[in-house]
């Protein structure tokens, strides 16, 4: 199943990960789901190029 950019990148999305990583952040020392989004979000761009 392909996601697409526009999904991924979504400011909807956005909030949902801003919001998983304030809540692993606190339970997970050294997690960080925006570097994670970030990632995945910059690879799905360079892979639908």
């Amino acid at each position: 199943v392909t996601i697409g950019l526009s999904q991924v990148c979504s400011e909807r999305w956005r909030t949902i990960f801003k919001q998983l990583s304030a809540i692993l952040d606190s339970s997970i020392p050294g997690v960080d789901l925006s570097i994670i989004y970030r990632t995945y979000c910059y690879k799905s761009f360079t892979d639908s190029i």
